[in-house]
This record gives C-alpha cells, sequence and structure tokens, in this order.
C-alpha cells in the first residue's frame, strides 16, 4: 500500500508539473515581443511645478500575450542604467469599478539603481545596501478608460499615451501613496510622474525590499 501511495503522489506530481510547463509553453507560443534600443533617461527640469522629480524611461522591451502585457523600460544615466517593468491586464475595467490590479518587477541591478536616482531626486536618503523589491501588485486606474466611462470619448485626453494612477497600499494606512504611470506604445517611453510631494518617502518605502 506504501509502495502504491508513493507511486500515486509521484504520477500525480508529474502531472501538475507537466501542466504548468504545458501553460507556460502555450503562453511562450502565443506572446510576441518587440525590443527598442535603450535611450538616455530625461528628467523633467520642474519649471511647470517646481519638482524636477518626473523621470522618463525608454521602453526596451513589450511582450504581447492574450491576457497581459510587459513593459521593461531601461534607459542610461550616468554611466548606468536605471529600469523597470511593469505587467498590465490587457482587459479593460469592470462597470462596477475602475480598479485593476498590475505587477512591478524588478529588472535587477538596473532598478536597484532606479531606486538610488528615485531617492536622490525625491531628497530622501537610503542604505548603500538597499536594493528593489523583486515585484509586488498593485491597484490602478486607467485614467483615459476611466474619463472615457464617465464622460464620454470626448473627455478623452487627445495623446498616444496610456495614463494611469497608481495606488501603494499597504496595512499601514499612513504607508498610502500615488504615483503616475504613462505608457507611449508609438514613441516607445515610459514615465513615472509624481502626484504630490508629500507621497515621496511613502513610494520609496513600498519600493524597497524589506
Amino acid at each position: 500500500m506504501k509502495r502504491f501511495s508513493i507511486a500515486s503522489i509521484l504520477i500525480l506530481s508529474l502531472g501538475c508539473s507537466t501542466n504548468k510547463t504545458n501553460d507556460a509553453e502555450k503562453v511562450a507560443k502565443t506572446a510576441t515581443t518587440n525590443t527598442y534600443p535603450i535611450q538616455p533617461l530625461i528628467i523633467d527640469n520642474g519649471d511647470e511645478e517646481g519638482w524636477g522629480a518626473d523621470i522618463r524611461l525608454s521602453l526596451t522591451e513589450v511582450t504581447s500575450a492574450d491576457s497581459f502585457i510587459t513593459y521593461k523600460a531601461i534607459s542610461s544615466h550616468d554611466a548606468r542604467n536605471v529600469g523597470i517593468e511593469f505587467v498590465l491586464p490587457r482587459n479593460k475595467a469592470g462597470t462596477d469599478s475602475p480598479t485593476q490590479i498590475l505587477e512591478i518587477r524588478s529588472c535587477g541591478e538596473t532598478s536597484n539603481n532606479l531606486l538610488t536616482l528615485l531617492s536622490k531626486l525625491y531628497e530622501l536618503k537610503v542604505g548603500t545596501t538597499s536594493i528593489f523589491i523583486n515585484s509586488a501588485k498593485l491597484p490602478f486606474v486607467d485614467l483615459n478608460e476611466f474619463a472615457e466611462s464617465k464622460f464620454g470619448k470626448d473627455a478623452i485626453s487627445q495623446t498616444d499615451a496610456k495614463e494611469m494612477k497608481l495606488f501603494f497600499e499597504t496595512q499601514d494606512p499612513d504607508d498610502y501613496a500615488e504615483l503616475y504611470v504613462n505608457i507611449n506604445d508609438k514613441e516607445h517611453w515610459l514615465e513615472l510622474r509624481e502626484k504630490d510631494e508629500g507621497f515621496r518617502k511613502q513610494v520609496i518605502k513600498f519600493l524597497t525590499a524589506k
């Protein structure tokens, strides 16, 4: 009986593993990836709002699948690359709520460099060994879709950029923050723009690995 049970478990385990592999292969087959060259980072000089902490990175890799689209953005700055990755759902928000979930992912050392850069722009100190979070999911609202659903197509801004507001939420309400992310597929760039200077500390805290 023991031998039979162990064998059964092994067969089931192999079956699950095979299914996971097949699922990954299906995604790989249906997904398409476009790559673009790394461009220099653009930092907003703050003439308009006086902050000077908004940045534009170049999209270097865009992967489209049936249910999601992944944007990898990497730019060069001060002899180093800085980068970040976003995974967005392809479907639109439901009629009952404009909020969806996206995922932020680290690009390794380039994301660690981004964390250091943001901390400098935000005038905050981080530890020399601080690293970017591996990944995190958080709610967002597609502002163009929201405006269209509420006020019609005429309310949509005349731009090719996908404009989103991200909500950084944890169990501690004091850690709440918001951040704008704009993505332009045609011109191959991704922007991180501040919602409010008062959110700087919370944003850095959220993006720093514990």
